[in-house]
């Protein structure tokens, strides 16, 4: 979050994986932690996973546990 408020999209150029690919990455760390482990930094998490969904244009949705599989690469 700190490097996208820095320097914005271009953020995501920094990742061997598209900008869809590293988001969805996020959102599956987020699934596993939610599934049976409660503690006040996976809801820091969330936050921080949805802001980022935010500022990058695209829709936040936490998937039902296990998160599906990640986009194609499309780089």
């Amino acid at each position: 979050m700190r490097d996208h408020r820095r320097v914005g999209d271009d953020v995501f150029t920094r990742f061997s994986s598209s900008r869809a690919q590293t988001l969805w990455y996020y959102r599956a760390v987020l699934s596993a932690l939610e599934h049976g482990f409660e503690h006040p930094i996976v809801e820091e998490l969330r936050r921080m996973v949805k802001l980022l969904h935010r500022l990058a244009g695209e829709h936040f949705e936490v998937e039902a546990w296990p998160c599906p599989e990640p986009p194609a690469n499309d780089v």
